[in-house]
């Protein structure tokens, strides 16, 4: 199985803030998505990633970061390693999630 980066909210901050590229993805519900997400994330359910990773993801090398609700879903593992195994070479799992996001006061924005 590929190794996947674990991302603090302190790297992926300092990552956003760089202004590099950076491709955010959602994986969870898109309930939770629409309540809140991080500024700039797409909302693409893990389940769709096969098929629609082409449409959101540009490059094999694009930097990619998923992530979800807090550090108690599966989802973003799960995610990471069919996108890994999908080829694409730079992705990362935020752990922390919406939950430690919000806790660390950092902006979010939402579809409601």
């Amino acid at each position: 199985m590929p190794h996947v980066p674990i991302l603090t909210t302190e790297e992926l901050k300092a990552r956003l803030d760089t202004g590099e590229e950076t491709i955010l993805i959602y994986v969870h519900n898109k309930a939770d998505f629409d309540a809140g997400h991080i500024p700039g994330s797409i909302w693409v359910p893990m389940e769709e990633l096969r098929t629609g990773a082409s449409e959101v993801i540009p490059h094999m090398d694009s930097y990619v970061v998923v992530y979800c609700e807090n550090d108690r879903c599966d989802e973003p593992i799960i995610s990471a390693q069919i996108l890994t195994q999908m080829g694409y070479e730079n992705v990362h799992h935020y752990s922390g999630g919406m939950e430690d996001w919000i806790a660390a006061g950092l902006p979010a924005e939402n579809d409601k």
